[in-house]
């Protein structure tokens, strides 16, 4: 991490714990700076611990000092020399080789927070504290890691942590000034840096899954050490000299989304979000990741329309359940570039407005990224083989009273309005109107519970479902209705009885009809009809509660 705000002209990098509570939070560009305090801590420390010693190695072209004694350089110096082959080995794809000297301190003090180490460099030469603390002047250009050995043996980061830190002592080298406050590509092509010197590092798991715990509700930008994932991809689709090329830049242009967009092709971040939804980025070892994206479920087996949002440059991957009922899939893109993929077949891409048909099979995985620094807004909406403008006639349906008094409800028997011609006798429904629920799966229910009453008797049916299948046909869906289920509680003279019966439907709506969607509700227009009933017979229906 990298800070401002310090009570001496040094800025410091840090590699520390999570730093946030909550998956859904976004790092962002700041941090807590040290204390005055904690800086007064480190300076009593180093005064303690001898004079400025030269390493007898270097790191390629970067001399390696320490606070000591000649013959006394520390376990930790001895990491730092069996490190330098492998991180002069990843230099070979650095056009300009890094020559900073670096300082390495080590602090067993309580201080600077949960950092397990931190890197300073610009205003060390003219710092008369560390002077003061050192006993002299540093050789100028020289970076000063400060490590805290504690923490990180306690969670087995010695290795990486220094490498992380090395990589902070290239940028700097590279920048030339101070590279800046917490920027995401910073920290995160230090973390990747750390994982090509350290393989098999498995104890920044937890960074990896705050990764994508927090890109739903983050930009790209927004993120901090675990945007590491974006390079592990990077490096695998381009090489390394890509990555050092944005780890070691020394503008900060790279801050502002819309301008991060540009690092690559709208259709190269749509293979960035398929690469997520696939499950296909590795560790620069080859290890696949421990965690990948969430995919929340979008059904549109009972809604018509859905919308996928998300952040700029943010990967949104979702699981799309398509009613079966054939038809088309529109994509309303906007500025997203959308990828659609079934179980078994390969990527469709889609820009702009766009109509499958036919779509992929359920479940379609959908991969969207906004490739600026607009928010992505994906819209959704699943048709049907009518033609008749209809989006979706799948869901659960409320009939409303028809027109005609003497027979208002189509999905409604008979039976109980005959029943309630008779004298003193009564019906009350639960529902205002039958609920036809018409769904994904092919299946077609009509619930009608509803009680009659009427001088010492009582049925209340609390069950009272026809049910049968539904197809889509020659732009129609058909209805079969198979049989009746109740559940009745009766009770008559002083004998009361509770049973449960199935029945043949006694209920009339076979057939075809013909949907017709709108802002109101469903409209069901009889398509096929017998000489009794009207050609033009339209019953209406609106979402059931």
């Amino acid at each position: 991490m990298i800070r401002f705000g310090i009570p001496a002209p040094i800025a410091a990098a840090l590699i520390a714990a999570p730093l946030c509570a909550t998956a859904a939070t976004c790092p962002g560009n700041g941090g807590v700076p040290p204390t005055r305090e904690d800086w007064a801590a480190l300076y009593a420390e180093m005064s303690e611990q001898g004079t400025l010693q030269k390493a007898g190695f270097t790191v390629g072209a970067q001399d390696v000092y320490y606070l000591g004694t000649p013959d006394t350089s520390g376990p930790l110096l001895a990491r730092v020399e069996a490190l330098a082959p492998r991180i002069v080995e990843q230099e070979i794809a650095i056009a300009v080789k890094p020559t900073r000297p670096v300082l390495f301190v080590e602090s067993h003090t309580d201080t600077f927070g949960a950092s397990m180490a931190f890197t300073g460099c610009n205003g060390l030469d003219g710092s008369s504290a560390l002077r003061a603390a050192i006993g002299s002047r540093l050789p100028p250009r020289t970076c000063m890691i400060v490590t805290f050995p504690e923490r990180m043996a306690a969670r087995n980061l010695t290795d990486f942590s220094i490498a992380h830190e090395w990589m902070h002592t290239m940028q700097y080298d590279a920048y030339g000034a101070s590279p800046g406050n917490d920027a995401c590509w910073r920290e995160a092509s230090a973390d990747w840096f750390a994982h090509k010197v350290v393989p098999g590092t498995t104890a920044r798991n937890d960074v990896i899954e705050q990764f994508f715990g927090r890109q739903p509700a983050c930009e790209l930008t927004e993120h901090s050490y675990d945007a590491q994932t974006f390079y592990f991809w990077a490096e695998a689709e381009f090489d390394t000299e890509w990555v050092f090329e944005q780890g070691l830049d020394g503008e900060d242009w790279l801050r502002d989304t819309s301008r991060a967009a540009t690092l690559l092709p709208p259709d190269r971040w749509l293979d960035w979000a398929i690469a997520q939804a696939d499950g296909t980025i590795r560790f620069p070892d080859g290890r696949p990741l421990p965690s990948g994206p969430d995919s929340p479920a979008v059904n549109l087996t009972e809604t018509c329309d859905a919308t996928i949002e998300g952040e700029a440059l943010s990967v949104q991957v979702a699981d799309i359940t398509l009613p079966e009922t054939g038809g088309a899939l529109t994509v309303e893109a906007g500025t997203a570039q959308v990828g659609l993929r079934g179980p078994d077949g390969d990527w469709i891409r889609v820009t702009g407005t766009q109509t499958i048909s036919p779509p992929p099979a359920s479940p379609v995985r959908l991969a969207a990224i906004s490739p600026s620094g607009e928010p992505l807004s994906v819209g959704l909406s699943s048709g049907n083989s009518s033609g008749s403008g209809c989006r979706c006639f799948v869901g659960r349906w409320m009939e409303l009273p028809g027109p005609d008094g003497s027979d208002p409800f189509r999905f409604r028997s008979k039976l109980e309005s005959v029943f309630a011609k008779v004298p003193d006798m009564s019906v009350t429904y639960e529902y205002d109107g039958p609920v036809v629920s018409i769904n994904g799966d092919g299946s077609l229910t009509i619930d009608n519970p509803h009680t009659m009453t009427g001088p010492d008797v009582r049925v209340e049916n609390h069950r009272w479902q026809a049910f049968g299948t539904w197809t889509a046909e020659d732009g129609a869906i058909a209805f079969d209705i198979e049989a009746r289920r109740t559940t009745t509680h009766a009770s008559m003279a002083g004998v009361s009885r509770t049973f449960t019966e199935e029945h043949k439907p006694t209920i009339a709506i076979g057939g075809k009809w013909i949907p017709e969607c709108s802002a109101d509700g469903l409209a069901l227009r009889r398509w096929m009809f017998i000489a009794s009933e009207r050609s033009d017979e339209v019953h209406r229906l609106v979402p059931a509660p």
